[in-house]
């Protein structure tokens, strides 16, 4: 089921102002990767939300579900790149 804030980034385009100078934007992403952005946002917004301790058995039970699925070395993989990509873009700052 879809929030509303979710709804409205699915239906709502950002307005074109061709008069501004045009600036790097996020580009847009086909389906899968809109879906896959807005899981991750929700997955850092959800475990944002929780006490330490429900954090770490969330965390904790994540690793434990991704390794005995066999897909612990993606994920690691994946999630090493995304922590890259994100430590590029604070140090801009």
């Amino acid at each position: 089921q879809l929030t509303s804030e979710e709804v409205s980034e699915m239906t709502t385009l950002p307005p074109v102002n061709e008069n501004s100078s045009r600036r790097a934007s996020t580009p847009i992403l086909p389906e899968p990767g809109r879906q896959a952005a807005r899981s991750m946002r929700r997955f850092v917004q959800t475990l944002s939300e929780l006490d330490r301790l429900s954090r770490d058995e969330a965390l904790d039970e994540i690793a434990d579900t991704l390794v005995v699925k066999g897909s612990g070395k993606d994920s690691l993989v994946l999630l090493e790149e995304l922590t890259r990509l994100i430590k590029a873009r604070l140090d801009r700052k």
